[in-house]
């Protein structure tokens, strides 16, 4: 049940029509920095997610200072900067504040006092962090490509000589992949986006962990967007081929 708890971004009354009261949670520290420490500590998602409940609902002072250290401060501000900064440039710019983003930005407003049914995505904070950070380093060194006429059809051939660029794990309730990246010799980026349980799984790990480059071929690729970022790239669908870079 925990599990699920912690990937549900949308919020859904169990009884329709009726609306569940509001409970909340006070903290005598910032509680982003007690997630960061249960974390630092080997605390997996459901773990950190009982602990942040529990003394939400106790205000042990002592139990929560006893778990943070600086790097949790630190790591906690850091956290809070970045997603409070994307959302701001977001709302500069006109752009749609999803129903995530405006519970993110209760979460970061208040770090001693937040909604009980935003610890789950509290929890989730320093791993989505981490993802985004580990995406935008591998889209700092290659280039965009450009901005297709329909971004919702456009597609493109595909023969090249690629080399590994990065790869990046999503773990939510909707998505559970690892997406490798691939770079081009016109320094453009393929992405292959590969669930563990898949069979390839093994042949794209191998492929990402022997830093020689090798050829890929498709008559058709999609030109994706990736969502959050003015960054596109080439999506990389099941029919292709993989040759050596010698042929």
């Amino acid at each position: 049940m925990i599990a699920n708890i912690l990937d549900d971004w949308i919020e859904e009354d169990v009884f329709p029509g009726k609306k569940r009261p509001v409970e909340y949670l006070d903290f005598d520290d910032d509680s982003l920095a007690l997630v960061c420490g249960c974390l630092r500590v080997g605390k997996d998602l459901c773990q950190t997610f009982t602990t942040v409940q529990e003394l939400g609902k106790r205000r042990d002072e002592i139990t929560v200072i006893s778990v943070i250290n600086s790097e949790d401060r630190a790591q906690a501000e850091k956290i809070r900067r970045y997603f409070k900064n994307r959302i701001v440039v977001r709302r500069l710019k006109n752009r749609h504040i999803s129903t995530w983003m405006t519970k993110a930005e209760a979460v970061l407003e208040t770090p001693k006092t937040i909604r009980e049914d935003h610890v789950s995505l509290l929890v989730k904070l320093p791993d989505f962090y981490r993802e985004n950070a580990e995406r935008e380093a591998i889209f700092k060194r290659y280039k965009s490509m450009p901005k297709p006429f329909n971004a919702y059809t456009a597609t493109t051939d595909l023969d090249s000589v690629v080399r590994f660029a990065g790869s990046v794990e999503r773990n939510s309730k909707n998505q559970k992949h690892v997406t490798f990246y691939f770079s081009t010799e016109e320094d453009y980026l393929v992405a292959v986006d590969v669930q563990r349980s898949d069979m390839g799984y093994g042949l794209w790990r191998w492929l990402s962990s022997t830093d020689k480059p090798f050829g890929l071929k498709s008559e058709s690729v999609a030109i994706a967007h990736h969502p959050g970022y003015d960054f596109y790239q080439m999506k990389l669908g099941s029919n292709y081929e993989i040759f050596s870079e010698d042929n």
